[in-house]
């Protein structure tokens, strides 16, 4: 079936399956599953989030439940996930507002934004920047060509990864937050006399320019840092 689609708020579970056209929905109070080669907005869903795009932008504005999102061509946005959060581009950008459970977000070619993260995020982008916000858990963000930007908190206890490939990494802090960083700059022509390494803290251990450990506020969560071809501040 093909066709646009058009529902005001729905009591109940909603399945809505086109092979090309819009799809503009009210609330789900219930489970949503939507598939279609089109544009896709739909308010909040109380339960779980399935949604299938072939060809344009999908807009969710929160799930209660898990989300589990595939795009094709086009952009996501997301803006609460009660639960977690499994999302899949292969050309377009993802954001979130927040996610309280584990997030494991890809994207080929596009951008990846989260505003906040209560638990584990997995990120990777083939080409495009990513950029986390008030991150309280674990992260594992990768980029082969594009910068990575994250603002961390600390309480995690568990280790945090940060890699990427022609791109530099940002690394900031929020006040009280506490971690054990090691940092290092890799990759042909990167000359330490260029400081491509920078800290506004003191390291602990510096084997040179290009690779250094710091204890933030005494030290604390784990998160090891590379950047190849690129500068880490």
């Amino acid at each position: 079936n093909s066709g646009s689609v058009t529902l005001a708020d729905v009591d109940g579970n909603l399945t809505v399956d086109s092979e090309s056209g819009d799809i503009a929905t009210g609330s789900v109070k219930g489970d949503a599953s939507i598939t279609t080669n089109g544009e896709i907005e739909t308010q909040d869903v109380s339960g779980a989030l399935e949604l299938k795009n072939q060809s344009g932008d999908s807009f969710v504005k929160s799930v209660g439940g898990n989300a589990n999102a595939r795009v094709a061509d086009g952009d996501l946005s997301i803006g609460e996930v009660g639960g977690n959060l499994s999302a899949q581009a292969t050309v377009g950008d993802i954001d979130f507002h927040k996610v309280a459970g584990m997030a494991t977000v890809n994207t080929d070619s596009g951008d990846i934004d989260f505003f906040e993260g209560t638990s584990m995020i997995i990120a990777q982008s083939n080409s495009g920047d990513i950029t986390l916000r008030k991150v309280a858990g674990a992260v594992d963000a990768r980029t082969e060509d594009g910068d990575i930007s994250a603002e961390m908190l600390s309480g995690s206890g568990n280790s945090s990864k940060f890699y990427s490939q022609d791109g530099d990494i940002d690394l900031s802090f929020l006040d009280g937050s506490k971690a054990t960083v090691e940092a290092k700059v890799t990759g042909q022509g990167i000359d330490e006399d260029d400081e491509p390494l920078m800290s506004d803290f003191a390291p602990v251990s510096d084997k040179n320019k290009l690779a250094a450990k710091y204890e933030i506020n005494g030290g604390g969560d784990s998160i090891m840092i590379e950047a190849v071809n690129g500068e880490i501040s």
